[in-house]
């Protein structure tokens, strides 16, 4: 009887003859290949890349994101695995150019990505100078603060602590003058009850450069100062807030400019001396009339 055809495949012997006429040259691109490619596998999940940017409200975050094939690393990974595909394709007439042309490709695109990896470090670096320097210009005038509140601390009342209180408030307002004080927490200043140097640093800003839009704030803050040295420069912030803006001083805040008015010219009079608070308010009241004119 005739017997069913048994189809024929790779005998040991085939395969192993098969493997010995390869060459040591291809053995080492296979392994090269797939090496690489375990690396890139690896890589997307295993690595992150993360970069500082500054955002618009001037602090630095961190953005992190998986590599992508023109990271440097992985385009000089690729550059491999295309040499090592070459030993494969050697023998094949017209792949030698095109193989030239994308090792070419591959090493403009690594280099246009290491181009663009150090512009982009450079624009980050100028970033976070610039946000350094922002950050340096607070400090200046948050020190000031801190030595305004030493020498409250430290120096009894008299002539000596009147005149480190005033250099500390020079200190802060040639900073403004010379520097951008954008970045100050005003609100946080302003309303911060435990610190009266952070109160004067926000007086001072406002003074040397008025904003009318933190005259509502300014007002809350100044019908609760307790120190006369802060009120002081807190009713000179007023003034120069009001240049303009006489609007502002509604009734309501023009009687308590007059009753705390009244209070620092009485206490003033009981001691034989001037106030000079009273007459800061006087030149409120002056700028703005209750009548509307000017």
């Amino acid at each position: 009887m005739g017997q069913a055809a048994v189809p024929k495949g790779p005998s040991a012997d085939g395969i192993g003859s098969w493997l010995r006429r390869r060459r040591p040259a291809e053995w080492i691109g296979v392994l090269v290949i797939g090496a690489a490619t375990g690396f890139l596998v690896f890589s997307f999940f295993a690595f992150r890349v993360c970069e500082d940017r500054i955002n618009d409200a001037g602090t630095r975050q961190t953005v992190c994101r998986h590599v992508v094939l023109t990271d440097p690393p992985i385009a000089a990974v690729g550059l491999v695995m295309v040499g090592a595909l070459g030993i494969f394709f050697s023998e094949v007439s017209g792949f030698g150019f095109t193989l030239k042309s994308r090792v070419d490709q591959a090493v403009q695109a690594g280099e246009e990505a290491a181009r663009r990896a150090a512009s982009a470090e450079d624009r980050a670096h100028l970033a976070m100078s610039e946000a350094s320097e922002a950050k340096r210009q607070v400090r200046e005038a948050l020190r000031a603060a801190a030595m305004y509140r030493q020498a409250r601390e430290d120096l009894p009342a008299g002539p000596e602590r009147d005149a480190a209180m005033r250099q500390a408030v020079k200190m802060m307002a040639a900073d403004y003058a010379s520097n951008s004080n954008d970045d100050l927490d005003l609100r946080s200043l302003l309303e911060d009850r435990s610190d009266e140097g952070n109160r004067l640093a926000a007086y001072v800003s406002l003074r040397e450069r008025p904003r009318p839009e933190w005259f509502a704030g300014l007002v809350r803050a100044l019908l609760q100062e307790s120190k006369p040295f802060n009120e002081e420069t807190a009713l000179e912030a007023l003034h120069a807030a009001l240049d303009g803006h006489c609007d502002q001083l509604d009734a309501d805040l023009r009687r308590q400019l007059i009753e705390r008015r009244d209070r620092y010219a009485d206490r003033a009079q009981r001691r034989h001396r001037s106030s000079k608070r009273a007459a800061l308010i006087d030149r409120i009241l002056e700028r703005c009339p209750a009548d509307g004119t000017s």
